[in-house]
């Protein structure tokens, strides 16, 4: 008995649904199979380093102990977790409706000193403005800061050991360095004394910090150790020296889960990776399979039917 074309469609049809029942069924097991075996390694590998850990400080007596023991050193490993989750999102800047992002402002300092009776610019820097700082220019004679009874200019006690070099009725920038208490005090000893702008110059060779200016009402920032230096060299060496301070730009970094918006290429379907797929390549082999497969199939019904 001949095949006729419907009878031979019918076939294909019946064909291709027996394979999709049979490829979704072996890949729902193989999912299922390749999530339970991660889970049940991560939590294996996790009970045995606890499980080292407590054998290895004391000789446990009973089972219970050991569990007892393993349900504390657990749960006490899940707060320090999440007290270090924490105090990050505490130093991390929030801006209302845009979520937790790190916004600073950068500040051009140009240096003037005077020269012969004249005054001529001799330097410039960079400086970031404190988190919650007043965003203004500023201008003023520089005085770096002095401490009481000690050749140091930390700033941490409230009180200035050469307030003469301070100007009277004029406006005056605080130059501090940075160390030995916090931001808080260095700021509020400019404060205290009228300063226009507070600058403390870093004590490492790292890039400036946005400060925590919680408290403060006068204008503050930070620069490196290098121009913090030379600042203060030139001060120190009886210069007159004065500042402008202006406003540069706004930073605001890019978010890295939009990574796509910032130009960097985004993986493609062949490096994704999922459970039970592989990569682009195998679903690709994979395809080839079934299509010889259902070839192979179709064949052997046809010939069994024509034979007949």
């Amino acid at each position: 008995m001949k095949l006729s074309t419907v009878n031979i469609l019918r076939v294909c049809v019946f064909t291709l649904v027996i394979m999709f029942l049979v490829d979704a069924g072996i890949g729902g097991a193989e999912a299922r199979r390749h999530g339970q075996n991660r889970r049940g390694e991560k939590r294996k590998s996790h009970k045995k380093n606890v499980k080292r850990q407590l054998t290895g400080k004391s000789k446990i007596s009973s089972k219970e102990e050991v569990e007892a023991r393993f349900l504390s050193t657990y749960l006490e490993q899940h707060r320090r977790e999440r007290a270090q989750e924490n105090a990050e999102k505490s130093r991390r800047i929030r801006k209302p409706g845009s979520g937790h992002v790190d916004l600073w402002t950068e500040a051009k300092i140009d240096v003037n000193a005077k020269i012969d009776k004249s005054f001529a610019k001799v330097h410039e820097a960079v400086g970031k403005y404190g988190y919650h700082s007043r965003k203004n220019n500023v201008s003023g004679k520089l005085v770096h800061v002095r401490d009481p009874g000690r050749n140091t200019h930390l700033g941490c006690n409230y009180a200035i050991a050469n307030t003469h070099h301070i100007p009277k009725n004029r406006s005056w920038i605080a130059l501090i360095e940075r160390g030995q208490c916090i931001f808080f005090h260095k700021l509020r000893l400019g404060e205290l004394h009228n300063a226009s702008a507070v600058i403390v110059y870093n004590n490492r060779h790292e890039e400036a910090e946005v400060m925590n200016t919680i408290g403060i009402n006068a204008t503050s920032l930070m620069i490196n150790k290098a121009d913090g230096e030379k600042l203060a060299s030139m001060v120190d060496s009886g210069k007159d020296v004065y500042l402008n301070i202006s406003v540069s730009r706004t930073h605001k970094p890019c978010d890295p889960t939009a990574a796509e918006q910032v130009g960097a290429t985004p993986p493609t379907s062949a490096a994704r990776k999922g459970p039970g797929n592989g990569n682009g390549s195998a679903r690709t082999r994979g395809s080839y399979q079934q299509i010889l497969l259902f070839s192979l199939l179709n064949f052997f019904i046809i010939t069994l039917f024509n034979g007949r």
